[in-house]
């Protein structure tokens, strides 16, 4: 099952007309590191990378400068442990 964020950032990539391959070689990475990121396999700043160099920005997940924070307090506000966060993906 596709998460929500994925299948945004896989548009956004494809409305900017770049293939898996060109933005693999925009982050100087290997082009199966985007499609593995893509598919929900990856870290975070790699994903953070992938939406910088797509100027995808995520709104309404909360207050923090950056996306580690912001999906921190999401998580303490809701009062769930990475545990229960690992268990729902």
């Amino acid at each position: 099952m596709d998460h929500i964020l994925l299948t945004e950032l896989r548009k956004a990539r494809r409305s900017c007309g770049q293939s898996q391959a060109s933005l693999a070689a925009k982050l100087g990475v290997k082009s199966q590191m985007i499609k593995r990121l893509e598919a929900g396999v990856g870290s975070v700043p790699m994903l953070v990378e992938a939406m910088d160099a797509l100027d995808f920005q995520l709104i309404g997940i909360g207050p923090g400068r950056t996306l580690g924070e912001q999906l921190r307090g999401c998580r303490q506000k809701k009062a769930l442990s990475f545990d229960a966060i690992a268990k729902r993906t």
